[in-house]
């Protein structure tokens, strides 16, 4: 005996733009079928397997879980339709079926850790939605503190599971470089904080993952800051005091090297259509006195070391352009050609690049960061600021950009390692993830702050994380 029926259209994360509820329930108590095309083979497996873990019978019966392409709905948008009999999944791609098939499982799983492990009937309707901005991004920062290919291939399903299709993957800093390297083998393994590199096993493995889930990776390739790893291991690559954390600008040799090792990361990642150069942060003194910079200046005819700096980066944006791929740059890189795209984290050239013409990412730190405390750790607050998970919730990319909202690509939440070591990784990045993921697929008209954290709630609990 069914204990009493459930409408779960209205538990999905991120909310469904239109939810039509209909008469009668769906209640599985005979084995149900699961019938797809070929091509929506990985999601008909998903859909088996959180069957099986939620005790549902699959197997031939009256009731059929169908999958079926609709070419009239919008690439990545999807449509479920609960009748009595059957439940049809509807999509025009297989992003778009993918989501669907995770709001499914949503329900699927609410349905029964609500009857307390009896799966209760679903009401019947229609739930349709199509992701607000083709954005939907996550940086995670693997140079600090290293983070696991096992971790990572975790956070792609978490990643697809609420509907993000861009995975941001920050390998190069001060304190490591992550990635596999022919050009400068030693530069891999060891870190500051923290020992670990990738093998090019492990990328082609991570590679696959992203691709099944839908998911683009875009490597960054920070420079010309944040290198002294770079230089320790490589002193030729530093100014001629061998201080600081810059590459020098001046020098053939850097130029050359850099040139060989972008080359290399485009190569590991050759279905990567972007390529993140970082260019942020990068400290002028040391430049200022070397005289292989110095030299550079006069016989290109520059003003300053800025205008250098400008010029290193644009050669390298140049590069990305030439292999077929776009560049982005942070936004306080400068201001460079109206198609780089440009991720704004900070104010700095913010308008200016809005006024430019750049496409543009946003990333603000005060809104779109994870790796901030919650209220609960100020007590033990020293270097990072507090940040609620309200404030990520409530964000608006439009908000203040009236005027530029057709260049606004979407909303990119950034995970930083300096102070997070990968056993809190994902307890920081939930339920910030889920939040900013609404602010990317939801209609801002429909925000609740009560519903979300109701809806986060109740898919924490119905154990949705045997997926990932």
């Amino acid at each position: 005996m069914l204990l009493r029926e459930h409408n779960c259209f209205y538990e999905i994360l991120p909310q469904p733009e239109k939810i039509t509820p209909a008469e009668g329930s769906f209640e599985m108590n005979a084995p149900v079928a699961v019938d797809a095309p070929g091509q929506y083979a990985f999601q008909a497996e998903r859909l088996k397997k959180a069957m099986a873990y939620f005790d549902m019978t699959n197997g031939p019966g009256s009731q059929i879980i169908r999958l079926a392409e609709d070419p009239s709905l919008p690439a990545d948008g999807w449509k479920i339709s609960v009748a009595p009999q059957e439940i049809t999944l509807r999509a025009s791609n297989h992003a778009g079926m993918s989501y669907a098939a995770a709001a499914l499982i949503q329900m699927l799983a609410v349905a029964t850790s609500a009857g307390k492990g009896r799966f209760l009937a679903m009401t019947c309707g229609t739930a349709e939605a199509v992701p607000r901005f083709p954005w939907r991004g996550f940086m995670l920062d693997s140079a600090r503190h290293f983070r696991s290919r096992e971790t990572i291939i975790k956070l792609l399903r978490i990643m697809a599971h609420f509907r993000c299709n861009v995975f941001h993957w920050h390998l190069t800093d001060n304190e490591g470089w992550r990635l596999p390297s022919h050009v400068a083998p030693e530069l891999s393994g060891r870190g500051e904080l923290h020992d670990g590199a990738y093998s090019y096993e492990d990328i082609a493995e991570i590679r696959e993952e992203a691709r099944a889930l839908d998911i683009r990776i875009v490597p960054e390739f920070d420079l010309p800051g944040h290198s002294r790893r770079l230089i320790r291991v490589l002193p030729e690559m530093g100014c001629a005091s061998g201080a600081g954390d810059e590459v020098c600008l001046g020098k053939k040799c850097v130029r050359d090297k850099v040139g060989e090792l972008l080359n290399e990361v485009m190569e590991l990642f050759p279905e990567s259509t972007e390529i993140h150069l970082g260019g942020d942060e990068a400290d002028s003194k040391h430049w200022e006195a070397c005289p292989d910079c110095q030299k550079a200046l006069l016989e290109r005819a520059l003003n300053s070391v800025r205008e250098l700096e400008h010029e290193f980066v644009l050669s390298l944006i140049r590069q990305v352009q030439d292999s077929g791929r776009q560049a982005i740059v942070w936004n306080d890189a400068g201001i460079y050609p109206a198609d780089v795209i440009v991720q704004i984290w900070v104010e700095k050239n913010r308008l200016e690049n809005l006024k430019n013409g750049n496409p543009v990412i946003m990333s603000p730190c005060g809104r779109c960061y994870t790796d901030r405390l919650f209220d609960w750790e100020l007590q033990f607050a020293e270097f990072q600021n507090y940040l609620g998970v309200q404030d990520n919730y409530l964000y608006d990319p439009y908000t203040g950009h009236e005027d530029f909202r057709s260049q606004i690509l979407g909303v990119e939440c950034c995970s930083w390692g300096e102070y997070l070591p990968e056993r809190r990784l994902l307890n920081k990045i939930l339920p910030r993830l889920t939040a900013l993921a609404e602010v990317c697929c939801g209609d801002p008209r429909q925000k609740e702050w009560t519903s979300f954290v109701r809806r986060d709630a109740r898919q924490r609990d119905a154990g949705c994380e045997f997926i990932w």
